[in-house]
């Protein structure tokens, strides 16, 4: 069985030292390794063109309030939209783009859908989603979807048992395809395990591979340096405080084991993202509270989120930069031309959920500057595409049944 949370954190100096990093003993081999790979999504616009502003570009009104936001694309097909949207009726809807709008396409029957994650195997394409309640007939169920190219639709495929399923994380590893789920309680119990999944080719379902001990789990992200896979899950409760350990693992043989701790406050979000050749995670802190402990609700929530880099002397991420945030949930790094950006969704200062999500620009030894501030409303989560009339970036909203496409304009 995986060591508990608490146990991981005692240890962690220990368990680094007897993993066989090559990369961390020798730079320069990796150095010359990633830059030949993709690490992190990363939306360009070609040549050197700037952002300039950011402007509204469609206002979508979504069957309820949306909790998560995935865009996708099918080769031959375009660009989708998935919403977990809160109610269950009409249930969760998926958009496609046509003529430069998303347009209704699909609805699934979910219930208090939490997050979509598109994946493949091969040719194959499908959609997970995290359930948070319990179906009509009393089953806690999260469920996997299959396109179907013919029909043009998604249909479901296999069905999981979840608790409280907060996120989904897709993933392959030499070949081998992985899901892992953010299983949040069961009951009011915060402290269970959250599943790794793995693929059998031999009769096309997932099967249970791993279970790791988490701590009201909220989301994983998964990332490679050079020949090396780590997880890092958002850890946001642990039954009394906000205040605990999330953690990174690195898979070593056939499972992952405990690479690093790092305390975060309400952890909702962990985004990797490279610039050159440096690597970096940022978390986001959503909510600083323990229980008996009286404090000013405005502190609660504008507290640092924080940027750390891959430290390779120390062997270990070291904070790299903190990021004063309003309840945040959720980053997004993209690109424009020659220059990188952090957006963060801001959901809520202690008295309203008119917020401002602001981007920020990297700028080398100053790190990331603040240059734009988008007004958002219970702001959930946001996405970053390109189509070949331009960028965008797009969010949702936990706190009314509209979600916003918004324009990068250039220079």
């Amino acid at each position: 069985m995986p060591p508990t949370a608490q146990s991981i954190s005692c240890h962690t100096d220990r368990i680094v030292l007897f993993c066989p990093l090559v990369f961390l003993v020798h730079p320069i081999i990796i150095q010359r390794r990633v830059k030949t790979e993709l690490l992190a999504p990363m939306w360009t616009l070609k040549g050197k063109e700037k952002l300039d502003y950011v402007e509204d570009y469609q206002n979508l009104a979504t069957a309820s309030e949306t909790m998560g936001l995935e865009i996708f694309f099918i080769q031959d097909v375009g660009y989708f939209a998935v919403m977990a949207n809160r109610n269950n009726q009409p249930g969760s809807a998926l958009y496609r783009w046509s003529d430069g709008r998303f347009i209704i396409h699909q609805y699934f029957l979910s219930y208090q859908a939490q997050a979509w994650k598109h994946f493949t195997i091969e040719k194959r394409i499908f959609l997970a989603l995290a359930n948070f309640e319990k179906n009509d007939f009393g089953e806690e169920l999260s469920v996997i979807y299959k396109w179907n190219p013919k029909k043009m639709k998604f249909f479901p495929y296999q069905s999981i048992q979840t608790y409280s399923a907060r996120d989904w994380e897709a993933f392959h590893i030499d070949g081998e395809t992985f899901l892992v789920v953010a299983n949040h309680r069961e009951g009011n119990n915060h402290n269970i395990n959250s599943v790794i999944y793995k693929w059998n080719s031999s009769n096309g379902l997932f099967e249970i591979n791993q279970t790791i001990p988490t701590s009201g789990a909220y989301d994983w992200e998964f990332f490679s340096i050079g020949p090396y896979s780590f997880l890092v899950v958002a850890n946001t409760f642990n039954g009394t405080s906000t205040n605990v350990q999330s953690n990174i693992y690195i898979w070593l043989g056939s499972a992952f084991r405990p690479f690093q701790s790092i305390m975060t406050f309400g952890a909702s979000d962990w985004e990797f993202f490279r610039i050159q050749d440096r690597f970096f995670l940022a978390v986001a802190n959503s909510h600083n509270y323990t229980v008996g402990i009286k404090t000013q609700k405005p502190e609660e929530y504008a507290i640092n989120s924080v940027i750390y880099e891959l430290n390779i002397t120390a062997q270990q991420f070291v904070k790299f930069q903190d990021v004063l945030t309003y309840s945040a949930v959720d980053w997004e790094f993209f690109t424009v031309g020659e220059d990188y950006f952090l957006i963060v969704a801001n959901s809520y200062d202690g008295n309203s959920f008119s917020v401002n999500s602001v981007i920020y620009r990297w700028q080398g030894y100053e790190g990331f500057v603040a240059v734009h501030y988008l007004p958002t409303y219970g702001c959930r989560d946001w996405e970053a595409f390109k189509t070949s009339n331009g960028s965008y970036i797009m969010y949702s909203s936990a706190k009314e049944p509209t979600s916003r496409v918004l324009k990068l304009k250039t220079l």
